[in-house]
């Protein structure tokens, strides 16, 4: 496992930054309402990145890239 998504019904319950276990895992905190976009990336989209910046930022996210043309819908 490399990341965990959170996601929260209240904005307040979001805590103000992702976070690194010392086991090198992620924890990655979404608002309810993402909850349908992510889950359509990490089904329908290949490759999936997850991306973290610690520093003052820690922050996490998980993109694709463009997709070549032609392919795709």
């Amino acid at each position: 496992m490399i990341a965990t998504a959170f996601f929260h019904r209240s904005g307040s319950q979001i805590p103000s930054s992702d976070s690194k276990n010392a086991n090198e895992q992620y924890n990655c905190h979404f608002p309810e309402r993402d909850y349908a976009n992510v889950l359509d990336i990490l089904r329908n989209e290949k490759p999936v990145y997850f991306e973290f910046i610690g520093g003052k930022w820690n922050v996490g996210s998980i993109a694709t890239v463009a997709e070549p043309v032609g392919e795709g819908e």
